[in-house]
């Protein structure tokens, strides 16, 4: 029986498919656009393709669109099932025998045992082999010899922070707090304060190209969006100080989680963690002067991980150390607790 070994890791904006021996394959929006056929949906597209579809202004009218997954979460459970079988095909479309998938997916660390169960079905419909849930905190540690790590990883909606020992996560949590709820948040504060409209992307934009904690730092950048009062396009000038409103109460919400999981763990690994610092991954690691912000704030050394696919390449050392991946689970290698 063909096999294919992957990691998976489901997003609110991104899917990222690991394959063994041959890395990163797939990593394409969390899209799928469906339409109704006989009572039923039908996945017509996923990933790039559905993004490319929901812009054709000569598309089928009754062409449904979803994001499956949101704060971590599977809301919607067919529509995920439908885009994960998608995005399998195109790993095997060159096989004359379609491999049988056996998955580790990445999951939130926030995630209550009815919802992982939900991510678990979903792929064991997908007639994957075997499926083993490994939370993000974990699989974003660059080796397994590692002792202990204070963790945090940034996502497109949630965001977990957790220390991170040779048994797996010691202690941690999840917020709600990515990327889309800062965009969101920039975007209600163009409307409120210049009367202008403007969409998510151009938002997430914004943030990528002014974002900045220093105070020493004002980067323009130009938005068109839609005047509020006379309904036509306006070119509107913002600036990293307009963008700091936003980041500030973000980043000092991350800084007080990170201090809280500190103080729940173990009086035997504060010496670890302080003298390791903070480890972040995602995309808010690439936020300007944000290292120099936490350790002010905290007196860590902060190490920032901004490469979108990272956490999930990271996971891959689980190929070649089983042993450790079952420690860190607090599994057998044949079997669940």
């Amino acid at each position: 029986m063909l096999k294919m070994e992957l990691i998976v890791n489901v997003g609110a904006a991104n899917t990222v498919i690991y394959e063994r021996k041959k890395g990163i394959v797939l990593n394409e929006p969390s899209l799928v656009a469906v339409v109704m056929k006989n009572g039923k949906y039908t996945c017509v597209a996923a990933g790039n393709e559905a993004l490319s579809l929901a812009s054709d202004k000569s598309r089928d009218k009754n062409i449904e669109f979803f994001y499956p997954v949101n704060n971590a979460s599977i809301e919607k459970e067919e529509a995920c099932k439908m885009m994960l079988k998608y995005f399998f095909g195109k790993l095997s479309t060159k096989a004359l025998i379609r491999p049988i998938p056996v998955v580790t997916a990445i999951i939130s660390c926030g995630l209550t045992s009815i919802e992982r169960k939900r991510f678990e079905s979903i792929f064991l419909d997908l007639n994957v082999k075997n499926v083993t849930l490994i939370e993000a905190p974990l699989a974003a540690l660059p080796d397994t010899k590692i002792n202990c790590r204070l963790i945090t990883v940034f996502g497109a909606s949630v965001t977990d922070v957790a220390v991170v020992g040779e048994s797996g996560i010691v202690t941690g949590c999840s917020i709600n707090l990515g990327g889309n709820s800062i965009d969101r948040a920039f975007k209600e504060y163009v409307y409120q304060n210049y009367g202008v409209i403007i969409t998510q992307r151009k938002a997430e934009e914004a943030r990528k190209a002014v974002g900045t904690l220093s105070k020493e730092h004002n980067i323009p950048f130009t938005l068109v969006g839609k005047d509020v009062v006379n309904d036509s396009n306006r070119t509107l000038e913002v600036t990293s100080t307009d963008m700091r409103k936003i980041l500030l109460p973000a980043v000092n919400n991350l800084i007080s989680t990170i201090e809280a999981v500190i103080q729940l763990a173990p009086d035997t690994l504060q010496a670890s963690i302080q003298n390791s610092g903070v480890f972040i991954y995602g995309g808010i690691a690439n936020t300007h002067y944000l290292d120099n912000y936490i350790k002010s704030a905290t007196g860590l050394d902060v190490h920032l991980y901004g490469k979108p696919t990272e956490v999930t390449e990271n996971c891959a050392k689980f190929f070649e150390d089983k042993a450790a991946l079952a420690r860190m689970l607090g599994v057998n290698l044949g079997g669940k607790k």
